[in-house]
């Protein structure tokens, strides 16, 4: 399905069932009405090459240094020689979720993950890192974004002692008190380690992204109401010209037609003051569930790309 189309259908029908109450808008408003609505709006949204949804930042593939020192983009981990290991909630019981969204709508997600580097002195290294589904996962031989800041290595002498503490001395035997009796439980330590921080990395990152995403959609709706304004405003045009074909002048109107007039221009400037007021809360990061902190220059860079225009300076 092409890529602008199919985020334009996701877009308004997640915009569609937040707006939904079923108490007010009861069994005609039902979500799965929603679709043929939301579909009939994409379309023309790709026609016209409206983009809900800002790119992502790892729909391109990145190999150089990132803002954050020592992550990298790695489009083939296995060719750089890092080796999966598996998911950080697969690895730690602690971590209780199968990963992070990256959008107010949780369409997207990332999850953290971890690599084998070769090892060293028979010590086993390893590296956090987060997959991007929307590449391929990272079990499956996908790409991934590595932090390589930090290295967990597995550490006998102190998987050692710290379990030796634990264990009475009439229960410890010669071989506790080697080094490489505890090269197993050292390599899973470790392994732990870089899973708990390979979630932290896909919450941080997760986050970031997340916010630059609400940025950019309230910014696209702040160019929604600015559409929405031009066509209030030339519905309004065009009922003066409609009622004015009618008669010669305004004056010569039948009072029936007057009223239909006053009633609709009233109409229509009501519904552009709540547009008005939508706009102010969307620039001023308030707007139903697209909160964002408009003082950040980062996301007023993400709103102005969804508006297509400057608005936050």
């Amino acid at each position: 399905m092409n890529e602008l189309l199919l985020s334009a259908y996701r877009y308004h029908r997640a915009t569609a069932l937040s707006r939904w109450n079923p108490t007010r808008d009861g069994l005609k408003g039902i979500p799965t009405t929603f679709a043929v609505a939301a579909l009939d709006k994409a379309r023309r949204d790709a026609v016209n090459s409206v983009r809900r949804y800002a790119s992502s930042p790892w729909a391109k593939p990145v190999t150089n240094g990132s803002a954050e020192t020592g992550c990298r983009w790695i489009e083939n981990p296995a060719a750089m020689g890092l080796r999966f290991v598996g998911y950080c909630d697969v690895i730690s019981d602690s971590i209780r979720h199968t990963g992070w969204f990256t959008d107010p709508h949780q369409d997207g997600k990332i999850r953290g993950c971890v690599y084998q580097l070769p090892g060293r002195g028979g010590k086993a290294r390893f590296v956090a890192a987060h997959d991007n589904e929307d590449n391929g996962a990272a079990d499956c031989g996908g790409p991934a974004y590595v932090d390589f800041s930090t290295v967990y290595r597995s550490n006998f002498k102190h998987e050692m002692f710290t379990a030796l503490e634990t264990i009475s001395k009439r229960y410890q035997t010669p071989a506790m008190l080697k080094h490489g009796y505890w090269a197993e439980s050292a390599h899973e330590t470790a392994k732990k380690e870089a899973a708990r921080a390979a979630n932290d990395f896909a919450e941080s990152e997760a986050e970031k992204e997340r916010e630059y995403q609400t940025a950019w959609q309230a910014g696209s709706q702040y160019a929604g109401c600015l559409q929405d304004l031009a066509a209030i405003r030339e519905s309004v045009r065009q009922t003066i010209r409609d009622i004015k074909g009618a008669c010669a002048t305004l004056r010569a109107l039948p009072d029936s037609l007057k009223a239909r007039l006053r009633s609709s221009i009233k109409e229509e400037l009501s519904e552009r003051e709540t547009i008005f007021q939508r706009m102010e809360r969307l620039k001023e990061g308030e707007a139903d569930s697209l909160y964002f902190w408009p003082g950040d220059e980062r996301l007023q860079g993400a709103f102005n790309e969804g508006a297509g225009c400057v608005v936050l300076r």
